[in-house]
């Protein structure tokens, strides 16, 4: 995911026409959050400048009542925080330029388990849709010196 570009996956279809290009969509964008307040959309950040990172998943998904759930994996593989929230229908409330609903998650970074025990490098975030097994889609993302 270099450069900053959101990570997109298909996901398995709730309705059953199954008609190509109609799947549901979820795409993943990271957004460091300096301690100057500046947004900085990419995939690797510093450590000395990240305050926040703010991940943002866009569902295209039919109907109400849909949960998004978000693990996020440390770099030595252990689950460090998980996550559950309410996707809005896509077709009301919150939505963003890409037509699906959104869903942002804050994670403090500054000041927290993360830098006190300067855990550093390769993150991974998995996102499921309802009570699936398997995530809809997973990203990684860094955080270095």
């Amino acid at each position: 995911m270099p450069g900053g570009n959101p990570s997109t996956a298909a996901i398995p279809s709730a309705s059953s026409s199954g008609a190509a290009g109609s799947e549901p969509l979820v795409a993943i964008e990271f957004i460091g959050v300096s301690f100057g307040g500046a947004a900085m959309p990419r995939d690797d950040f510093s450590v000395g400048v990240l305050r926040d990172l703010r991940i943002r998943v866009w569902w295209n998904v039919p109907g109400p009542g849909h949960v998004q759930k978000m693990e996020l994996i440390a770099p030595d593989g252990s689950t460090y925080q998980q996550f559950a929230a309410v996707i809005e229908d896509s077709s009301r409330g919150r939505s963003s330029r890409r037509g699906g609903a959104l869903v942002e998650t804050v994670l403090p970074v500054a000041g927290t388990w993360i830098t006190e025990h300067t855990l550093l490098g390769t993150w991974g975030v998995n996102v499921y849709l309802d009570n699936a097994p398997t995530p809809a889609t997973t990203a990684p993302f860094l955080i270095n010196r």
